[in-house]
């Protein structure tokens, strides 16, 4: 009965979720303010190994998408995906075109990026 008053709500009316935000806080360049950014940038849309927006997306043997400079780097030195630690037999990338159009309507849409996903 208290608790619903002191939240500002009916009893009995369901307390909405916290944001990210809300629960996450921090300072600059906090998790918090990347998440709670209205216009952030999808995760998918970036590269698991740069960090960074992804410009040519291609799907590799481990079935994870990456930017196709920054996997042809990571077998260049390392024969494991850098997502699940398997073993990749060749560096065969597809590229990922579905994704490629995505995140162009995506910028079409919300304009230029900055390259890094921390920033935004």
């Amino acid at each position: 009965e208290g608790r619903a008053e002191e939240e500002g709500r009916e009893w009995g009316e369901r307390p909405s979720a916290p944001t990210l935000v809300e629960d996450w806080g921090g300072g600059v360049g906090s998790r918090s303010q990347r998440i709670g950014r209205k216009d952030s940038v999808p995760p998918i849309f970036v590269c698991p190994i740069t960090q960074e927006f992804m410009r040519d997306p291609c799907i590799a043997e481990d079935g994870y998408t990456y930017e196709r400079e920054a996997i042809e780097r990571w077998a260049a030195k390392s024969d494991r995906s850098p997502m699940s630690n398997q073993k990749m037999k060749t560096l065969r990338v597809i590229p990922n075109h579905a994704l490629r159009s995505a995140i162009r309507e995506w910028q079409t849409n919300h304009g230029p990026q900055e390259e890094t996903a921390q920033g935004t």
